[in-house]
């Protein structure tokens, strides 16, 4: 059996889920220590004009450095959500395949949850299914 431990980063990088389609299991990694200015609630994009932008979900820095990736909350900051939403739909509206995957990316990245990894684990579960991926995550 081959099994892939790995924390569950923010929007992860295409060697995250080759690594994951090639496991028999994947485990999800959350309860180690967050770690401030990493992946786990931040990533890039590649903007139209072909430069990097980063993605960030603000979280609550307050004992950051005691808290695990499962109990990090995001901030209530109003707005963040569609501030994020919009810079995606700026940069990829005119993507082929766009419109076939907005609607639904939409609703994870606006869905009401203050939990990090709540969000993270949607992105990853709705990637594996837009790759294919079977692999079963524990």
């Amino acid at each position: 059996m081959l099994l892939t431990i790995h924390q569950p980063e923010h929007m992860p990088w295409l060697g995250f889920f080759h690594k994951m389609a090639l496991a028999d299991s994947y485990v999800l990694l959350d309860n180690v220590q967050f770690k401030v200015n990493n992946f786990q609630n931040r990533n890039r994009i590649v903007t139209r004009q072909g430069e990097a932008l980063w993605l960030t979900v603000p979280v609550e820095n307050k004992d950051h450095l005691e808290t695990a990736i499962a109990d990090m909350k995001i901030a209530p900051i109003v707005n963040w959500r569609k501030k994020y939403w919009g810079r995606i739909k700026d940069n990829y509206c005119k993507h082929p395949y766009f419109k076939t995957y907005a609607e639904e990316l939409e609703a994870l990245i606006m869905k009401d949850d203050n939990l990090l990894v709540n969000l993270n684990l949607a992105l990853i579960d709705f990637f594996r299914k837009v790759l294919r991926i079977e692999t079963p995550m524990v």
